[in-house]
């Protein structure tokens, strides 16, 4: 059985949507981008040989106390200090090639943030 809780969240925070090429911000650069254990298992999956052959030059795993599920790789960053999955469109090649299905939670997630409060009532929010 499910059980629900009441979250606080501003009334936009429902109404936020990723409006891709268009966003004169750019959330794919200059800050790590983890990448969960699961999903990192699925881009080892991918039989597309091009992909394959760039996951370890794009992604690096953590290793040793460094290492958890939800923080098992990261995303190398280019000279740009931009994540080496940002296309020159505005727009992820991850996202563009198999869908939202083989982002990881952080790209999944962002700029979605839970914070609790008053012992553990969730406030959720958006951040940059």
């Amino acid at each position: 059985m499910m059980i629900k809780k009441k979250a606080l969240a501003p009334n936009y925070y429902d109404l936020f949507s990723c409006i891709g090429s268009a966003c004169e911000d750019n959330c794919c650069k200059d800050w790590d981008v983890d990448i969960d254990k699961n999903t990192y298992l699925k881009y080892k999956q991918i039989k597309d040989a091009d992909f394959a052959r760039e996951v370890p030059e794009r992604v690096r795993r953590y290793r040793g106390k460094d290492a958890s599920s939800g923080r098992y790789a990261r995303i190398i960053l280019d000279e740009k200090n931009t994540c080496k999955y940002f296309r020159e469109d505005g727009l992820c090649e991850i996202h563009a090639r198999y869908g939202p299905g083989y982002l990881s939670t952080t790209c999944q997630i962002y700029p979605r943030f839970v914070n609790f409060i008053m012992d553990d009532l969730p406030e959720m929010s958006l951040t940059m």
